[in-house]
């Protein structure tokens, strides 16, 4: 029976068979059934298994779905993806969704590039979208394709439509608050916006309106005004003297006196002569009668002036004088005749008559009909004035021309009496009355008595007195006359004409001299004391006098009275009683009283907002936004609001009404005009702008924040780099530019770092540059300055100073450099260590001047290198190194404009023509040309930097944004001249001749002679064929003759290159970092000098320069510190002293030199002395250092520490009697008595063996010890440690290297890790010379040995080795062994020494060999 998975028609085991793949069969099958559909099998399966994902099957295999087809597990066919979806490879379970922003609309999609785009104006935020994305909806916006979501509108735009690519901005007249705005609002009536993508209206101001969706406001018309935001216009009331001229009027202007309002033209009209206005109308008035105006614009119409009249009627505009003997009165209305009794005028203009005066009368003007003068009465006749004729005199009465009347005859006057009558010819004669008697004079013939009731008189008295109240006649003489008066006594009294005083009555009381007796008044009492009435005492009151103090009665309650009242008063509405002045008294401001109050606190104060002033019966409430003033008195506007008129109070312009407070308009916003409304929005006007304070009362005000600037059309835009971030309110034109930036012009927004930081200022004007420069990125000198060696520009006065200090700084570095040739040159007692100073401080010397000339140039490769001020000046006065004529001396103050063309031309012919000299020199004068050979390369070595930085610096151009493109090096080079490509040209030639074909000579030139410097150091330097080429191999092991092209490489890179990529740019900073840190590693792994100080000298420079790369960055990208602050100064020092730490250990170095053991004879006999002695077995060692070529056999063991040792033991395992080793020697000796390389021979312990190496063995006798390798593998058949190698000369490994032991037998193909390796070579039998050892990685030292034949010369000096390849060489008869010589020529001193532990050997200064045999006997 099958078994399962197999089957048979037949029914038998050998004639089963295996199901095919897509088949199964169970145990005993007579057929295979097929899989499901979905489900497929392999070849002699049971069951079937369910497609994988991606898979399908149909009964057969399970086939992988296509791209653009999926299938989950178990699928019978493959599903198209659906739209939205694509399958970018074969076999996929699922279908990958498009992204957002994409949709696919086709099935079956093989890529995801397949998926689309959304269109500009669609947008999708849902994976795997099937169909054409969906519009945007109105509102929003996609002005790109491939918007996941769709962007609102800004305020101020609008996308009425779906499906929008960009919003559209709000048309003139129309606004939109919100974002996402579907439409734009029009603006309300009265008010308007004139632009489009308004985010408000703007209310029109006063003198204009507007209707809804207005784009701008309409001017009033004649006649009408408006107050702002109005939604029409109001008419003037002209019959009220209102007018409104012109259009656009925000108030109707009041006619006042003098004017009227003229309908037609809508002006204020002045009223004409003879008429007046009192303002208000729109008509004048005529004069009245009686009165006239004589000028334009008069308020009012004045009467003539007394004597004059108008000269019209009503609407007099004059007045006219009245002529003589007529007049006028003040506004009177016609002139009048003086026709009065006695009345005259006789000037023109008289205001009133005059009347004739005494002894006068009118006359009359010669037509007789107007009085216009005066004249006298006649003798005989007399007037009294304003007579119209003269009376004549009575009888007995005369009177002279213009008497005033008639007199009569002479009388005797009053106090007199006649004592003769007149006569014709005479007057009466009269007599003086005397006292107590009085006369009227006349014709009296006596005077009368003065003897009525009271009657007196005085001397002449005319008539008789009366006593007056108070008074009596006084009595005096005999005949009872009457001659005076005197004074009542007191409580007496005479009411006057009496005789006699009467006495008061009861109750009454007088002072001496009274008319009456008093009784005392109301609000009075009597006072007997002083006998007078007094003042009832306040708070009491007498409604009739008192007769004394207790008849004053108290006022009654509430009432009150001042001393001498009648009655008790009661306090009125608006005051209150006051107790210590006893009278009432106002209620204070702000305080009322409706009745009179008792008290101060019956005054009642006033409510929150009202006020009163001071008495009053009732409080006021102030208008709106205003409050009573206790020190003004007055309503005042409310803390926050500003005044407009007397009864108005608003928000000023810049603030807005904020609850019940104006409050100043927000950052971003303004407000022009005085008023509540709200402010209105900076980006209206400017994008993202704001104001640099609240309150901002100008559109003006609104300006570009810190960190932005305007760019001139209507956006604040981000600041770019090297622009100021912190100033405010920028515009492109006056954006100020950082200090180390510069620009083309205002109008640029390509700000640049300048080349060198300190030469660009910053600021905001056109100017950027320092004092000096000018030109694109302020990289150019004015006239009259010229670069110093950081490239600042300097007055030539200056540069000239610097010039004659370089000049001393080079003759001082002559005279050191001359001073060290000499001290090199000088004999000495010990010329050896001599040279070997001279050599050290040469070499080092070479590395300092390459690290210092790589540091030195950095200010001229990366202008822009961010380094603390001190490190820069060091660098500057480095800067010499570089030896740079154009630096060195200020060419542009001697030779005028000399541009970068011109320098790189004379600098590289200057240098071609030097060494071109001194190479014919050489030629031409064979004992010099090595020097001058050395010479010329010197020279390219030290200005290669230079020349290659000059020839690099013709190609890069840089164009600046006003289109012009200019050399980077020269700024007044344009790269658009004419002859642009000739520098280009000349330039790549350079390139080939310097930086190219320099290091190509360096490398041709080692590379040819790489055979001899591969030599020994000490050989080198004898070779005279290589001498010429000393100044680039001398510091350098052998192995790496080739160091000093890398060398030249680093500095080309340095200086060359590097200055190629943009200058100041991070990554020039970073490629010469990595520059460095390359050159760094492979300067560690190999350590190329032959002087371990050199290389530790060339590892500390370049570290140095990395240091100063690192700290530049670290400034450059951060900006830590300034370049002058403390940080930076002490960064300064650090970088500044390590740079002269590595000066010092050069020359410590140079001319100090500690002996060790690798370089004293003396010393490397002690120490193998005593490593033998500290070996615990008897073996013993010592270390093998120095040149170990020419060994004709050297068995090495790495021993502990690296380092080579070489066993030495006796055949019978005791201490060797072979002697000590000498310096650069190596001995190997071994168990088996049969010695040949390195060993002594049987039998021989009287011969001294040494190694070839030995003092005296020139280097081609060195080269010429080899040992026939049949001896060999005899010689070293006892020793355990040796393998040698073998090439595979047959079978499958043929070529291949094995290793064989002979001590063992053993034989293996990997090279063992311990042990010495011997490689055996057959050779040709060619005369050659093979170097001897080699290093091979993995193990220890390998000696390569060939047979190269008989015929090697050979030696010719005193006790120098000369070896043969064949052993059995002979010389003069006598057999050598190859590598040894035998012992004589020379004399033995052996010394007794002790070593520092106190142990004894034996020291022979001769030969340089120790040993602890005793040697006393030698």
């Amino acid at each position: 029976m099958c078994v399962a998975g197999k089957f048979s028609s037949f029914g038998g085991w050998n004639d089963c068979f295996e199901c095919a793949s897509g088949t199964y069969s169970l145990a005993g099958a007579g057929e295979c059934t097929s899989c499901e559909a979905g489900k497929s099998s392999s070849p002699g399966s049971f069951s079937c298994e369910d497609c994988a994902a991606g898979e399908y099957g149909d009964g057969g295999p399970c086939a992988t779905c296509p791209q653009g087809t999926y299938s989950p597990p178990a699928s019978t066919s493959c599903t198209t993806c659906q739209v939205g979806r694509y399958s970018a490879g074969a076999g996929q379970g699922t279908c990958t969704l498009c992204g957002l922003g994409k949709y696919l609309d086709s099935t079956g999609a093989v890529a995801e590039t397949q998926c689309k785009v959304c269109d500009i104006g669609k947008y999708n935020d849902i994976p795997g979208l099937g169909t054409t994305c969906p519009d945007c909806q109105k509102g929003k916006f996609a002005a790109a394709t491939g918007y996941v979501l769709c962007k609102d509108c800004i305020t101020g735009a609008y996308a009425s439509q779906e499906g929008s690519e960009e919003c559209t901005q709000c048309e003139v007249g129309k606004h939109s608050q919100v974002t996402g705005s579907e439409t734009c609002n029009d603006c309300a009536a009265g008010t308007f916006t004139d632009y489009r993508g308004a985010v408000v209206c703007t209310f029109c101001s006063g003198g204009k309106y507007s209707g809804e969706g207005a784009s701008v406001c309409l001017d009033c018309g004649q006649g009408t005004y408006s107050n702002p935001g109005s939604t029409s216009c109001d008419t003037c009331e002209h019959t009220q003297g209102f007018v409104a001229k012109g259009e656009g009027n925000n108030e109707c202007v009041y006619c006042g006196p003098g004017e009227h309002a003229d309908l037609p033209t809508h002006e204020c009209k002045p009223c004409i002569h003879g008429k007046y206005s009192v303002g208000g109308v729109n008509e004048c008035l005529d004069c009245e009668s009686g009165k006239f105006n004589l000028n334009d614009g008069a308020s009012s119409c004045s009467p003539c002036e007394p004597g004059s009249v108008p000269n019209g009627g009503i609407g007099a505009t004059g007045c006219t004088q009245c002529t003589a003997g007529k007049y006028a009165a003040f506004g009177a209305a016609a002139c009048s005749d003086c026709n009065g009794e006695g009345q005259y005028s006789d000037t023109v203009g008289a205001s009133n008559c005059k009347t004739a005066s005494a002894g006068h009368k009118p006359k009359a003007d010669s037509t007789g009909g107007l009085m216009t003068s005066e004249e006298q009465c006649a003798a005989g006749k007399y007037s009294t004035g304003a007579a119209e004729d003269c009376t004549s005199c009575g009888s007995g009465e005369t009177s002279d021309a213009g008497a005033a009347g008639c007199r009569t005859c002479a009388t005797c006057g009053l106090g007199k009496y006649q004592i003769a009558e007149c006569t014709a010819d005479a007057e009466t004669q009269c007599g003086d009355c005397v006292a107590g008697k009085a006369s009227m004079g006349g014709a009296v013939s006596e005077c009368n008595f003065c003897d009525g009731p009271g009657e007196y008189s005085e001397p002449m008295a005319s008539v008789c007195k009366t006593a007056p109240a108070g008074y009596k006649p006084t009595v005096t003489g005999d005949d009872g006359l009457k001659a005076g008066i005197e004074m009542c006594l007191k409580n007496t009294f005479s009411i006057g004409a009496g005789d006699d005083c009467t006495n008061c009555a009861e109750g009454g009381h007088s002072n001496p001299g009274e008319s009456s007796c008093d009784q005392c008044l109301t609000g009075k009492y009597y006072d007997e004391p002083t006998n007078s009435c007094q003042l009832c005492p306040k708070n009491t009151f007498s409604i009739s006098g008192a007769t004394d103090i207790n008849g004053c009665e108290d006022c009654p309650a509430g009432g009150h009275s001042q001393p001498g009242s009648g009655y008790c008063d009661q306090c009125l509405t608006g005051k209150y009683y006051d107790e210590p002045t006893n009278s009432c008294q106002l209620c204070p401001k702000n305080t009322f009283s409706i009745t009179g109050a008792t008290d101060s606190n019956g005054c009642t104060p006033c409510a929150t907002g009202e006020y009163s002033l001071e008495g009053s019966g009732y409080c006021q409430t102030c208008p709106q936004y205003m409050e009573y003033d206790e020190t003004t008195a007055n309503c005042v506007c409310l803390a926050s609001f500003t005044r407009v008129d007397d009864s108005t109070c608003t928000c000023k312009a810049g603030e807005t009404l904020m609850g019940t407070t104006c409050e100043p308009c927000e950052k971003a916003k303004w407000k022009a005009e005085d008023g509540v409304t709200s402010c209105s929005l900076c980006s209206s006007t400017l994008e993202d702008s704001i104001t640099e304070d609240f309150g901002s009362t100008s559109a003006k005000d609104c300006k570009c924040p810190k960190g932005t600037y305007d760019d001139g059309k209507g956006k604040c835009e981000v600041v770019k780099d090297g622009m100021d971030d912190t100033a405010f309110g920028m515009c492109l034109e006056n954006v100020t530019v950082d200090p180390g930036f510069w620009r083309v012009n205002s109008d640029s927004t390509d700000v640049r770092e300048c080349h060198v930081s300190e030469a660009c200022t910053g600021g905001n004007s056109t100017n950027y540059c320092r004092e000096g420069h000018t030109g694109p990125y302020c990289d150019l000198c004015v006239d009259g300055w010229t670069k110093d060696p950081l490239m600042l520009c300097k007055s030539c006065e200056n540069s000239i100073v610097d010039v004659i200090m370089t000049v001393v700084v080079l003759v001082l570095i002559a005279a050191v450099l001359g001073s060290l040739i000499y001290i090199s040159k000088k004999k000495s007692r010990n010329p050896e260590e001599h040279r070997k100073k001279v050599k050290r401080f040469k070499n080092g010397g070479k590395i300092i001047f390459a690290g210092a000339q790589i540091t030195a140039s950095l200010p001229s490769v990366i202008p822009t290198i961010d380094l603390p001020n001190n490190v820069k000046e060091t660098l500057k006065a480095a800067s010499i190194l570089n030896i740079d004529v154009f630096n060195m001396v200020s060419v542009g103050c001697w030779a005028g404009s000399v541009n970068y063309y011109e320098k790189a031309l004379l600098t590289t012919l200057t240098i071609i023509a030097i060494c071109g000299v001194l190479i014919l020199v050489g030629q031409l004068v064979k004992k010099h040309r090595s020097k001058c050979f050395t010479s010329a390369i010197a020279i390219t070595y030290l200005v290669l930097p230079t020349v290659t930085t000059k020839i690099f610096g013709l190609f890069p151009c840089d164009e600046l944004d006003d289109g012009s493109e200019m050399l980077r090096k020269d700024y007044t080079i344009s790269c658009q001249d004419d002859d642009r490509e000739f520098w280009e040209t000349y330039g790549k030639a350079m390139v080939g001749v310097f930086p190219v074909g320099v290091i190509s000579m360096y490398g041709f030139l080692l590379w040819s002679k790489r055979a001899k410097l591969k030599k020994p150091v000490e050989q080198r330097l004898e070779d005279e064929e290589i001498t010429p080429l000393l100044f680039l191999w001398e510091p350098y092991k052998p192995e790496f003759w080739y160091w000093e092209v890398i060398e030249t490489g680093r500095r080309l890179m340095m200086t060359g290159v590097l200055s190629t990529i943009k200058p100041g740019s991070f990554p020039q900073l970073v490629a010469g970092l990595m520059m460095n840190i390359l050159y760094f590693g492979l300067l560690c792994l190999a350590c190329p000098y032959n002087d371990n100080r050199d290389n530790s000298i060339a590892v500390l420079s370049t570290l140095q320069i990395i240091v100063i790369f690192i700290a530049s960055m670290l400034m450059h990208a951060s900006k830590l510190f300034s370049e002058d602050g403390y940080d930076a100064e002490v960064m300064g020092v650090l970088l500044i002293v390590s740079q002269a730490i590595i000066i010092v250990l050069f020359l410590a170095w140079a001319f100090y030199q500690k002996d060790n053991m690798s370089t004293s004879s003396n010393g490397m006999a002690i120490k193998s002395l005593k490593d033998q002695k500290k070996k615990k077995k008897k073996k013993y060692t010592t270390t093998a250092e120095g040149d170990s070529e020419g060994l004709g056999l050297e068995l090495v063991e790495k021993g502990e520490g690296g380092t080579n040792q070489i066993h030495l033991e006796g055949s019978d395992g005791s201490r060797p009697k072979a002697n000590a080793v000498r310096p650069n020697s190596s001995f190997t000796a071994f168990k088996n008595k049969n010695l040949v390389a390195g060993g002594r021979g049987k039998g021989s312990s009287e011969k001294r063996i040494e190694n070839a190496a030995s003092k005296g063995t020139s280097a081609a006798q060195k080269r010429s010890q080899f040992v026939k390798t049949s001896s060999v593998s005899s010689s070293f058949s006892a020793n355990e440690d040796v393998w040698i190698e073998h090439n595979c000369e047959e079978g499958g490994r043929k070529g291949e290297t094995y290793y064989h032991q002979p001590s063992t037998g053993k034989t293996v193909w990997e090279r063992p890790g311990t042990g010495a390796h011997i490689k055996l070579f057959q050779g040709s039998k060619k005369k050659t010379k093979e170097k001897m050892n080699d290093k091979e990685e993995g193990g220890g030292e390998v000696v390569e040995m060939t047979d190269v034949g008989v015929d090697i010369g050979l030696g010719s000096r005193t006790n120098s080795v000369f070896s043969a390849t064949n052993p059995m060489a002979k010389k003069g008869g006598e057999q050598i062994n190859a590598g040894f010589r035998q012992e004589g020529g020379e004399s033995e001193k052996w010394e007794a020494t002790e070593d520092e532990d106190g142990n004894q050997y034996w020291y022979d200064e001769s030969s340089g060999r120790a040993t602890w045999s005793d040697k006393s006997q030698s």
